[in-house]
């Protein structure tokens, strides 16, 4: 009998340690949950699981996305050299410029893209009172189901600016969050060649990379993406929507 106590008292202190190292094991997910996200304006902490979809187990997909659109003198150029390539992409409208253009809205979904939520008027979330910040994600959300009659699954907040709070609002309206890989930085206007350059010498199978259709001059950028679509259709990419958009 007294072997049957050691080994129900050994039990217990195995167990006891399991107990300890699974709470120990979520502390420590919870500290590596989150990752450092930086550009020329910002650095702003998001979730990693955030950061990019899961590799297509068939081949080799990237995921273009484009900003701040649309916009009657680049978004129907972009929308012409995706046709050419067979391509598709996922265009993160500014709800102000597709009430604008309601017509380039509904061109990009009846063309095959996705469309995504970029708030209403390209605000940073994070400065944003609670009513104002739900706002600007609610009124862009029904403006793009109004013009398109497409429910919008997905945002992409300006900068990248996030914070827990940001974090909750995007959650609370069911929205999935997206981010990128790959930014070319395309805004600071570096020449098409560069643009081109830093997204097909960086480009791995899964990646997602921004880009521009709105808020400012993007003939660049325009230039770049005929480059890009020819480089990476020639090593094998296909050109694909982003999952959850």
């Amino acid at each position: 009998m007294a072997q049957v106590g050691d080994f129900h008292r050994r039990a217990q202190i195995v167990c006891a340690a399991l107990v300890l190292n699974v709470a120990a094991g979520i502390g420590q997910a919870d500290a590596e949950d989150a990752v450092t996200f930086e550009t020329a304006q910002v650095a702003v902490v998001l979730p990693a699981s955030t950061a990019k979809p899961a590799k297509s187990p068939k081949g080799k997909v990237i995921y273009l996305t484009f900003d701040d659109g649309p916009t009657t003198k680049y978004t129907k150029r972009v929308l012409d050299l995706l046709d050419e390539y067979d391509a598709k992409a996922t265009f993160f409208q500014v709800g102000e410029n597709a009430t604008a253009h309601p017509e380039l809205a509904r061109s990009v979904v009846e063309r095959g893209h996705a469309l995504g939520n970029h708030t209403w008027s390209h605000r940073d979330m994070r400065k944003l009172k609670p009513k104002k910040l739900n706002g600007q994600i609610a009124r862009t959300s029904a403006a793009l189901f109004g013009i398109t009659g497409r429910p919008v699954t997905c945002l992409r907040p300006p900068f990248g600016a996030m914070n827990a709070r940001v974090r909750r609002a995007i959650r609370h309206q069911t929205l999935d969050l997206k981010l990128w890989d790959i930014d070319p930085r395309d805004w600071k206007k570096p020449g098409s060649a560069a643009i081109a350059h830093r997204v097909v010498s960086r480009a791995d199978p899964g990646d997602v990379s921004l880009m521009h259709d709105g808020g400012g001059n993007r003939s660049q950028s325009v230039k770049a993406l005929e480059r890009i679509l020819r480089s990476l259709s020639k090593q094998h990419y296909d050109f694909k929507t982003l999952p959850g958009c």
